[in-house]
C-alpha cells in the first residue's frame, strides 16, 4: 500500500514527464483566470486585480516559452 499523497503535493496534477516553464506558465494562467473569476464573484476586487496581472504575467511567459495558448 502507497503512503498517502499530501494535499500540497502537486505532483499528481502535473504530467509524469518534467513540465517545461512553458507547461507551468500555462498551468497558472488557467488557474490564476478561475480564482480571478471566483473573487469577482464574491467582489473581492484588489484580490481580483491581482490575479488580473498573475494572469497576464503567465500567459506572457507561457507565449515566450513557445506554449500556444487559447
Amino acid at each position: 500500500m502507497k503512503p498517502p499523497t499530501p494535499e500540497h503535493d502537486l505532483s499528481r496534477l502535473l504530467p509524469a514527464s518534467e513540465p517545461t516553464a512553458g507547461d507551468i506558465a500555462q498551468y497558472v494562467e488557467q488557474i490564476t483566470l478561475e480564482l480571478y473569476h471566483l473573487a469577482r464573484h464574491k467582489r473581492l476586487d484588489l484580490l481580483a486585480y491581482f490575479l488580473t496581472m498573475a494572469n497576464m504575467e503567465a500567459q506572457e511567459q507561457a507565449r515566450s516559452s513557445g506554449v500556444d495558448i487559447d
